[in-house]
Order: C-alpha cells, then sequence, then structure tokens
C-alpha cells in the first residue's frame, strides 16, 4: 500500500474486457481415451529418462509407454460460431507427473475462446521430472501445433476450418514459457546439427509466463530470435524460478527493422508461480519447506488469473488480429490501473521502431555508445560501471550509477530529428537503503535534450512514467520474524514524448545532439536501452 500511494492509479479511456466474450464457447479432447485419436510421437533423439538414476526410474515405471510413443493429448476451447481463428498453443512446465497440468489453464482458454479466439492446452507430461529436455518440449509442442492443422483441415473434423494457420501464437509457463522461445526457433530455423525441422509454421506471437531460461543452449549460446512479438508475466514471490530469468530471453530477441513488432515485460508483485495454473496452487515448494513459505501475503488466485487474461488477451489482440485498442495497457499499465488487481506492477517494452543510442553490449569502454558516434560522459557520481543486471541466467549488460548530492549521465551524437518520436530507456532503481530506512519515494530525475546551437529542454522522469523504489519481497514467514527481505529489482521503461519536453524558445528538435539525465539528492540506478522510439 505504501507503494502504490506513490502513484494512485489511474482510469482509463476505454474499459477493458473483464468479463466475458460474445461467443459460446466449446471445449473439445484428443488424446488417448478420446473419440478423437492422435497418435504417438518420438522424442529419443531430443532427451532421455536416465534410469540410472532414482528420478528416472520413478519416472520410466509410472508410464506405460517410453519415449519412443508419447502419445499427443490436449484440450481445445473454441468459439461454437466462428471459422478460421486465431489461435494460441500453451503448455504447462515442470511438475508431479500425477497432475494433469495442461487442464490448469481452463480460465485462459475459455475467456479468450468466448473472445473469438482457439486456445490449445498441450500435455507435456511426458517431459516433466527430466533433465535437459527443452528441445523435446519444444518438438513437442510443434507436432500438436502440426496435428491441429491437420484437424483444422479435415472436413470429418469437429475442429474443421477452426484455426488460422497464418495466425497462430505460442505460450509457456515455468520450463514451458522457455520452451515457447525454443519451439519459435525450431519452426524458424529448420535445421539443428544433424536434426532438421520441417515445421515453418506461421507464428507471430510469444508468451512465456514465470519462465525458465538457457536450460537449452544450441551450439552453447543463448537462444536469440528475430522479428517476434513478445510477452513475458512473472511474479516478485516466485519461490520456483525466483529470479526475472525471462528478462534474458526478452533482451535476446531483436528487430530488424522489417515489420511491426513489440515486446512487453510485466513483474508483477505479490504474484507466485503457481497460481498461473489452476492445479499447481499457491505453494511454489512442497514437501518439509512448504509450511514456511508466506502465502497469505500473494495475490488471489483470481486477481493473479485475471491479471493474465486481460494482458495476453490484449496482447493477442494487437499481435494477431491487429486491433490495437487497449495497446496502451502493454506499454502504460497505469493508464489502466483503476481497472487492474490492485499491486504493483513494473513494465518493460520496446518496439520494433526502436533505435538505440546505447544499450551496453557493444564492448567494455564506459565511454561508447551503440550508436556510431555515441558518447557518454558522467559527473558528480561515486560509482559508474556497466555490468550485468542480474536477473539470473547468462544476462544483459546496463550502466550502473550511484551519486550521492547529485549526479548526471550524458549523451552526445550525431544530430537526429527527434519530432514525432520518443525518448525512451530502462531504469530500475536499486536504492535498498532508502527502503530500509523507509524513505519511500518514485525514482525521479530530469531529463534534458540539446540541439546543436546548444539550446535546451527538459522534462521530468516522474510526469510520464512511475518508477517504483527497488521491491523488498517477503516469500517466507521466517523473513518476518528475522526482519529480512530479498529485494527484486525489474526494469522499468520510461518513455517521453518529444513535446512533452520544455525549456529555451527556439530549441530545434530535428537537429538533436544530446541526451542528459540529472539526477537530485542520493540514489542508484541501473539503465539500460537508451534512444529514440518512432512514431507508428
Amino acid at each position: 500500500q505504501r507503494y502504490l500511494a506513490l502513484a494512485p492509479r489511474q482510469d482509463a479511456a476505454a474499459p477493458l474486457d473483464t468479463g466475458p466474450g460474445p461467443c459460446q464457447v466449446r471445449t473439445l479432447d484428443y488424446g488417448p481415451g478420446t473419440a478423437l485419436e492422435a497418435g504417438t510421437r518420438n522424442l529419443t533423439p531430443y532427451m532421455s529418462r536416465d534410469t540410472g538414476n532414482l528420478t528416472g526410474s520413478y519416472v520410466d515405471a509410472y508410464w506405460d509407454y517410453d519415449l519412443s510413443e508419447v502419445p499427443l493429448r490436449g484440450r481445445v476451447w473454441y468459439p461454437q460460431d466462428r471459422k478460421n481463428c486465431p489461435t494460441l498453443f500453451i503448455a504447462h512446465g515442470n511438475h508431479e507427473i500425477n497432475t494433469e497440468s495442461y487442464l490448469g489453464y481452463a480460465y485462459l482458454g475459455e475467456y479468450l475462446a468466448s473472445y473469438g479466439y482457439v486456445v490449445v492446452s498441450v500435455d507435456q507430461n511426458a517431459c516433466n521430472m527430466l533433465s535437459h529436455e527443452n528441445d523435446g518440449r519444444a518438438v513437442l509442442l510443434l507436432e500438436h501445433i502440426g496435428l491441429l492443422l491437420d484437424f483444422s483441415s479435415r472436413e470429418d473434423n469437429p475442429l474443421y476450418g477452426r484455426v488460422d494457420p497464418d495466425s497462430l501464437a505460442i505460450a509457456g509457463h515455468s520450463r514451458g514459457g522457455e520452451m515457447a522461445a525454443t519451439a519459435y526457433l525450431f519452426s524458424r530455423y529448420p535445421e539443428n546439427g544433424s536434426i532438421s525441422f520441417h515445421y515453418g509454421y506461421h507464428i507471430k506471437s510469444i508468451i512465456a509466463i514465470a519462465p525458465t531460461a538457457d536450460q537449452y543452449r544450441p551450439a552453447d549460446h543463448s537462444v536469440a530470435l528475430e522479428d517476434v512479438n513478445y510477452l513475458l508475466l512473472h511474479g516478485a514471490a516466485d519461490r520456483d524460478v525466483t529470479s526475472f530469468m525471462g528478462m534474458g530471453q526478452y533482451e535476446n530477441i531483436s528487430f530488424t527493422g522489417g515489420g511491426d513488432y513489440l515486446k512487453t515485460a510485466l513483474y508483477i508483485a505479490e504474484a507466485n508461480h503457481g497460481q498461473f495454473n489452476s492445479l499447481w496452487g499457491a505453494y511454489d515448494q512442497e514437501g518439509p519447506f512448504a509450511p514456511l513459505l508466506n502465502v497469505e501475503s500473494l495475490l488471489s488466485e483470481a486477481d493473479q488469473q485475471e491479471i493474465a487474461r486481460l494482458f495476453i488477451k490484449v496482447f493477442l489482440d494487437v499481435t494477431l488480429t491487429g486491433n490495437r485498442r487497449h495497446e496502451a495497457l502493454l506499454k502504460d499499465w497505469d493508464a489502466y490501473g483503476a481497472q487492474l488487481p490492485e499491486t504493483v506492477y513494473v513494465q518493460c517494452w520496446e518496439s520494433s521502431r526502436f533505435v538505440p543510442i546505447a544499450d551496453f553490449e557493444e564492448d567494455s569502454d564506459l565511454e561508447t555508445g551503440t550508436m556510431e558516434g555515441a558518447v557518454l560522459s558522467a559527473g558528480g557520481v561515486n560509482l559508474w560501471t556497466e555490468e550485468l543486471a542480474g536477473f539470473g541466467g547468462r544476462d544483459t549488460h546496463a550502466l550502473r550509477l550511484r551519486w550521492r548530492g547529485g549526479g548526471s549521465c550524458s549523451l552526445s551524437f550525431p544530430a537526429m530529428d527527434l519530432r514525432g518520436r520518443t525518448v525512451s530507456f530502462d531504469i530500475c532503481d536499486l536504492d535498498s537503503g532508502a527502503v530500509d530506512r523507509g524513505e519511500l519515494s518514485l525514482v525521479d530525475g530530469t531529463v534534458v535534450l540539446e540541439d546543436q546551437a546548444g539550446r535546451t529542454a527538459s522534462a521530468a522522469i516522474s510526469e510520464h512514467t512511475a518508477i517504483f523504489p527497488i521491491l523488498p519481497v517477503r516469500t517466507d514467514k521466517l523473513d518476518y520474524v528475522f526482519n529480512t527481505c530479498v529485494y527484486k529489482k525489474a526494469f522499468a521503461t520510461a518513455a517521453i514524448p518529444a513535446a512533452g519536453f520544455s525549456g529555451e524558445e527556439g530549441i530545434d528538435l530535428s537537429q538533436i545532439v544530446g541526451i542528459s539525465f540529472l539526477f537530485d539528492g542520493s540514489g542508484q540506478v541501473l539503465m539500460d536501452n537508451i534512444g529514440i522510439e518512432a512514431a507508428p
């Protein structure tokens, strides 16, 4: 509540679709034991049960099939009276194999289908409780996509004509969230060493819910993707994937300038890992440690799933159907704050129209930027470094600044035309000491533009974006006993339109040669992806 009081929630211009849509929803199951047989697939080229260890032996004894004959099984939600629908495939992650985890996304399937989407939830229990299986999960998901496209092409099938093959999205939760990026890689790039893939599906968008990262590394590199839309959701109270690991994949998605794409990430205070699946629940750990978990401070399952529903639907509307009515939710959640479950949100985004001035990945020289001719400098700071941001896994580099009594960072570059454009940058508070002392305030500062003639114009960060203090998270009851916490950090994207700067008369926005960031008092931040967003 103290954090929320720093930035009162706003009302949106248009109400979000919080209730069910106009379509009547039908549900269909396929696979073993149903009227719609789906066959099996061989996953032995990608993973093993490794019966030499206890877990592998248990899994092998539990199932009545081996990995050469994995049955395809899933559930489909679809609008009864619509054809050629945009379609989402979703896969769960690692969990107990006696839980039918794929049934835990009915809250998404029923809601999205009521608005005209087909939603397919894929059973991946054959991959659970195994290691080094993420590529196998990806192949299994792609096989399900092929199966549903086949169903949709057959006149004798109840799903005939339902799936639009040119409007597909894939989603995953936990290991499934990482898998979704791997599946896109396999569909887009048809060869992986000695294994050739022949998928080539028209996947436009990826959704990762509390994902892992870097379990599958082709040629010992992180999975890097180009020109695809990406939505990342993660809870700050996650006790399974405890760091914001998906930001590694977020940073490894790049845009070539050949289309209109968006990547957006949302970090959700009080959200855990399991409640994104209706069958996993509030306890992210089991066994003797479960009673120590602090579950009373979590969002309710209904609220956590409401967040997932709303953001996923708007993301699919924008990226699959071209409906941009609520696109602002993906870039400025605060505009819709009064309609969202009450908690703290930290949001990061970037579009394919972004032109980086400094993303801190080019070299180890503090004074060089990404853009040719860009030069960085800092003043009044007692710490100025480029370092790994530390979100987990193999990470992105960022600029770290610390100052006492005021500090600044400046970038100079060849003249740029900022008319109709937006200055954007990612920023993350690191001043845990201020939070410990109860000194809570939004991270603020002044952004200054300078033109070739030396004229300047400025804008306050807080007038355009609420940058919350670093989040103190208590996921254990012992945190209360010993008055401790874990500080969770996440980048927020600040975006300031060029028209939002005011200053000297006659400043020429078509000839801007410098951007400076001025900070008062004392503080410490990470900054990344400083650049310009062009107008749509």
